[in-house]
């Protein structure tokens, strides 16, 4: 066993279970393909640039599945993009989004990888077109992801990832007894999985996401939780 920090999320583990997943699991892990060869004007963040672009092709991406709320953010909107000198539309992002977000930009980049996929952002949001066009393919753009970072815990879109800008709210209760440290076991994923102690396991949007997304990195009160 190890002990579960409960202001911060071991970063290092979680790159150890992403990488072990894509190298172990191979194919049995990689059945959808990757989202620019299956998703034709699929848009992704580029964390470096902070700008929505056009997914290269054959670009990984990460998923990020959350509960809105009635937190106000920052949405993308057809009028703001630009368009680059190679023709391409791009939308920079302000410097201020919300926690939720921010902290999946931190631990995309803390897993190696480059771009993020937030509906928010990557749908415009005053486009009726746009929005019925990427809705069909959510399922789709869910299943391509190489992972979904899940903020299970979150009631809005600013409360942020538990052990990245916020602490969580359970401690693991442990005591050393004659140079023995026994611990309270916390709850297991299944045991989650299957009830209404996360928010975002009572939503039916993210329940789809869900279903669909081959591996999750769930964030909550409890600890970090895998699954693929």
């Amino acid at each position: 066993g190890r002990p579960v920090d409960k202001q911060r999320a071991n970063l290092s583990l979680i790159r150890s279970w992403f990488h072990r997943c894509q190298h172990i699991h191979g194919r049995s892990c990689e059945e959808s393909g990757s989202a620019a060869n299956n998703l034709p004007r699929l848009r992704v963040i580029d964390i470096y640039t902070r700008n929505v672009i056009v997914a290269p092709i054959g670009c990984r991406y990460i998923a990020l599945s959350y509960v809105w709320g009635g937190m106000k953010q920052f949405e993308a909107r057809k009028c703001d993009f630009r368009i680059d000198k190679h023709g391409q539309e791009y939308l920079p992002l302000p410097e201020r989004l919300t926690r939720t977000i921010s902290d999946a930009f931190f631990v995309v980049e803390s897993l190696g990888e480059r771009y993020l996929w937030v509906d928010t952002l990557c749908i415009q949001q005053d486009s009726c077109e746009d929005q019925h066009d990427q809705m069909m393919r959510m399922a789709a753009i869910y299943s391509s992801a190489a992972l979904t970072i899940v903020a299970a815990s979150g009631c809005d879109s600013d409360v942020g990832l538990q052990g990245i800008s916020t602490p969580r709210r359970h401690k693991q209760h442990s005591k050393l007894i004659r140079g023995f440290r026994y611990a309270v076991n916390l709850p297991s994923y299944a045991a989650l999985e299957q009830g209404d102690r996360l928010i975002w396991n009572t939503r039916g949007w993210t329940f789809q996401e869900k279903i669909m997304s081959k591996r999750l990195l769930l964030f909550t009160d409890y600890q970090v939780y895998f699954r693929c």
